[in-house]
């Protein structure tokens, strides 16, 4: 009931705010207007900046035109490229002669592998058994 009684009442009060604004707003236009208050606008011409302005905007732009020149080859396509050198095969020294110890060392016959088990784990010690406590007896108390 009470969220009602509140509702009616702002819902009250915002409608009397618009009612006086819109009734102390004018009923006629503008008050007067133009040279001797004879019209309601009053024209003027732009300043000389504005229309330099507005024609510079309107004129294209100028681009210099492109001069295509023909470009040279270059006279050597690599002058800095080192030369790489040429070996004559024929001179190499074989293969037999370079690796002597491959041709020298015969392949195994046979492998020698151990079979033998190995030797069991040694047993963990035990772990030490605590100490039992023993009871002392209570201590006597001091002589006042």
């Amino acid at each position: 009931m009470k969220r009602w009684l509140e509702l009616v009442i702002f819902v009250a009060v915002a409608i009397a705010l618009h009612v006086a604004f819109f009734a102390t707003r004018p009923e006629e236009g503008a008050e007067a207007g133009g040279v001797g208050g004879e019209a309601l606008i009053s024209l003027q011409a732009a300043a000389p900046t504005v229309a330099e302005m507005v024609e510079a905007w309107e004129r294209p732009t100028q681009v210099a035109p492109v001069l295509e020149t023909a470009m040279d080859a270059p006279a050597d396509p690599t002058p800095d490229a080192p030369t790489v050198p040429t070996l004559n095969l024929q001179q190499a020294p074989r293969a037999q002669v370079q690796m002597p110890v491959i041709d020298q060392a015969p392949p195994p016959d046979s492998v020698d592998v151990e079979t033998t088990p190995a030797a069991p784990p040694p047993e963990p010690e035990p772990d030490p058994e605590p100490e039992q406590l023993v009871e002392q007896p209570p201590e006597a108390a001091p002589d006042p």
